[in-house]
């Protein structure tokens, strides 16, 4: 499974498995009432996991494109070994936007998949930082781009730029009369811009901004 974490979670072993799991274990995960899929567990800083213990950690699940829409934050699955239940995993944060169930989370899947694209980190949704206002002028520019530039895969691929949706949208809230709790959310999702340069710039007109 080669591809980025669908979600992050609490991970609750029981005591019916009665050796330790590491980073890579596949069990089977109750997505759905429905349906069991194969999901790979990372687990942080842990090297293994006793039975019994609870951990932080990610699961990369296989072929998400079957159960669209299936989780939401809080949701608590069950994961087993043939028969058997082995543990619980809680959701914490979904970075998949395909397993996003927009009537339990309150949010627009059409706007995650935007960032997404964008690559925007999480935090922009889960601290809800990013209005319908800046996203339906960001759509407008993003059509543009579209139309210039014919792409319709991945950002960095196609020299999009996505860096700079990021850094408009971040401009906007300096431009807002912000509290200090909105400034302390935004102060956190720049810290985790994939881009070390776009970061940087920001977080100085964070400093310049607090003067």
């Amino acid at each position: 499974m080669k591809r980025l974490p669908d979600v992050e979670v609490l991970f609750e072993f029981n005591d019916v498995r009665k050796r330790p799991t590491c980073n890579g274990y596949r069990p089977d995960h109750l997505i759905r009432e429905d349906y069991l899929t194969c999901g790979q567990h990372c687990y942080y800083g842990e090297e293994l996991v006793q039975p019994g213990e609870q951990t932080f950690g990610t699961i990369t699940f296989l072929a998400p494109e079957h159960y669209p829409e299936s989780l939401w934050i809080g949701k608590r699955i069950s994961f087993q070994e043939g028969a058997k239940i082995v543990g619980y995993a809680t959701i914490e944060r979904i970075f998949n936007p395909i397993l996003i169930n927009p009537l339990k989370t309150n949010i627009s899947v059409g706007k995650a998949k935007f960032l997404w694209f964008l690559e925007f980190p999480h935090e922009w949704l889960e601290f809800e930082l990013y209005p319908d206002e800046v996203w339906k002028l960001q759509q407008i520019d993003f059509e543009k781009d579209r139309e210039e530039k014919g792409w319709m895969a991945l950002p960095e691929k196609y020299g999009l730029g996505s860096e700079h949706y990021r850094y408009a949208a971040f401009r906007w809230w300096l431009s807002q009369n912000v509290t200090s709790f909105v400034f302390e959310k935004l102060k956190r999702a720049v810290e985790k811009d994939p881009d070390e340069m776009v970061k940087w710039a920001m977080i100085q007109d964070l400093e310049e901004w607090e003067k």
